[in-house]
């Protein structure tokens, strides 16, 4: 499932990625002009090939653990010992329950942004984005539901009897006085993610602990916990991602400046998306988060020579998946491609 995912992220964003350089402005401001020429645009559909790319990187990981767990005969680290609250998949493995969520979560992300981006186009069945979209809605309920799984990682999380106030007290990611350098290290957004994670499950911990001394257990603890545990759990899934990323980009030994280019917008766009746990858990400064929009320009500005290349690299194989949306011309190319219902044109 995260590699099906991750295919359909990949397929909408090169399909969107593609429309927009092809799609003319008819705005004032830059009549003629590539929609992608705006800064806009350009956050948006490089974002999303941007999170396609680390969706990728999860799904590898993810492969490469289940086969492990198939090597040793289905078990895996965190396999079928763990008590579940909310579902059976995070007992089963908590790191690919924790794939599967992710990946269907940020596929549906990707998928939603792409076909707005794409006008009216992004809603034509033979685009295939809004199909995609569907199918990641679909599959956050199917093969295990994803916010029952996200809520038992963080029950998990916060149970587990492991020695969080040092990790809690951990600082955070050095910051200087601007963001702008340290958002272009891959390695910064795993740095981040790793703080709030530990501090969102310090959190969640303490608030047990202030409900068991009140005497609170069962649906009393934790039904006014819910939305933490499922927060946490969520951030969980997006350290994995984050840490699948940086040991994809540094496999590369330097060798690799585009994908090193799509983690680092990778992790500023997931920065911008939780700016506000960030600074209410004292990960970022608000200085720094308000460097994040700058930094993501300026990222996007650094990938934009290289289209074509983020394009082949993501793209699916043409006879696999064709759309009429990825062509230059894109008239011609949906005109070719509809069967009009008296076998004739219109």
């Amino acid at each position: 499932m995260p590699s099906a995912a991750a295919a359909t992220a990949r397929a909408s964003a090169v399909a969107a990625l593609r429309h927009s350089q092809h799609r003319r402005s008819h705005g004032r401001l830059a009549p003629g002009a590539p929609v992608l020429a705006y800064s806009t645009q350009q956050r948006s559909v490089l974002g999303a090939s941007a999170e396609a790319f680390a969706l990728s990187c999860a799904a590898g990981s993810a492969l490469d653990l289940w086969q492990r767990s198939q090597d040793a005969g289905g078990e895996t680290e965190e396999s079928a010992a763990a008590e579940t609250a909310f579902s059976p998949w995070a007992a089963v493995d908590r790191r690919l329950s924790a794939f599967k969520a992710l990946a269907v979560d940020g596929a549906a992300r990707v998928s939603a942004e792409c076909r707005r981006r794409c006008g009216v186009a992004g809603h034509l069945a033979v685009n295939r984005v809004t199909g995609y979209a569907g199918f990641a809605e679909a599959f956050g309920a199917a093969g295990g539901d994803n916010r029952l799984i996200l809520l038992d990682i963080g029950r998990a999380l916060a149970e587990e009897d492991t020695d969080e106030a040092a990790h809690a007290a951990a600082p955070p990611p050095a910051e200087g006085t601007s963001a702008a350098a340290g958002t272009d290290d891959p390695h910064w957004w795993p740095r981040t993610v790793g703080v709030l994670e530990r501090r969102l499950t310090a959190r969640l911990r303490a608030a047990l602990d202030e409900g068991r001394r009140r005497g609170l257990d069962g649906m009393d603890l934790w039904n006014p916990l819910l939305e933490r545990a499922r927060h946490l759990g969520e951030v969980h899934t997006l350290r994995l991602a984050a840490r699948s990323v940086a040991d994809a980009v540094t496999a590369a030994h330097g060798h690799d400046p585009v994908g090193r280019a799509l983690a680092a917008l990778y992790g500023t766009t997931q920065a911008l998306r939780l700016s506000g746990p960030l600074q209410w858990a004292g990960v970022l400064s608000g200085e720094t988060a308000a460097s994040l929009e700058s930094a993501a320009d300026r990222q996007c500005a650094e990938l934009a020579p290289y289209l074509d290349e983020i394009a082949a690299r993501l793209a699916p194989p043409e006879d696999l998946a064709p759309t009429p949306l990825a062509a230059p011309d894109y008239a011609a190319a949906l005109h070719s491609a509809l069967s009009w219902p008296d076998g004739g044109d219109s």
